[in-house]
């Protein structure tokens, strides 16, 4: 072998080495990175399996508190509800009882007979109303709507028609021939 050809390879083999070096700090470096994002990975995961925990321990302090204010709500509510019960009880009482309650109330009294019959008719129009609403159905409105537009195009059609007919007609059709008078004329002139 020529000391060249001895050379080039003592020189690939030099970059062999250095390469081969290289790749095994960069495979170190690369086992450090590897291991540190492990680590991450790990962090990361006990810090979402610690926020999922947190959150489902909220959802249950949060439907415990609903629990609890829903069931004072209600009772609240149903206290509410005997108390007008009691008090619209003992209007009626004093209202009818005119012995016990006596001339002081009497325009009350006139004023709550005034009340009811408003709130009958009330009661009534209301009921009116909300037939009124319920009766009204979706397909048979736009039915409707669809046959008075059809009925509107076929009238605008029928008086339009007359006109584009006319001028649509052949312009060289001879016009129509004044009437002839009901008396035969001569050919032979008269004297008078």
């Amino acid at each position: 072998m020529s000391d060249d050809l001895r050379a080039q390879i003592d020189a690939r083999n030099a970059e062999k080495a250095a390469i081969s070096a290289d790749i095994a700090r960069q495979e170190r470096v690369v086992a450090e990175i590897q291991s540190r994002l492990a680590t991450a990975r790990r962090r990361v995961a006990d810090v979402q399996n610690r926020v999922s925990a947190l959150k489902s321990q909220r959802a249950e302090i949060e439907s415990r508190f609903a629990r609890r204010v829903g069931t004072r709500s209600e009772g609240v509510e149903d206290a509410r509800k005997q108390l007008r019960s009691a008090l619209l009880e003992f209007a009626r009482d004093a209202a009818d009882d005119t012995g016990n309650y006596g001339g002081e109330f009497t325009s009350c009294r006139e004023d709550v007979a005034r009340s009811l019959v408003a709130q009958r008719k009330a009661a009534r129009e209301v009921k009116l109303h909300e037939a009124a609403v319920n009766s009204a159905d979706t397909k048979k409105v736009a039915l409707g709507i669809g046959l008075a537009v059809g009925a509107a195009v076929l009238l605008v059609f029928f008086i339009c028609f007359p006109f584009i007919y006319r001028s649509l007609s052949s312009p060289d059709a001879p016009a129509a021939a004044p009437a002839a008078s009901a008396a035969p004329s001569s050919t032979i002139p008269t004297r008078r």
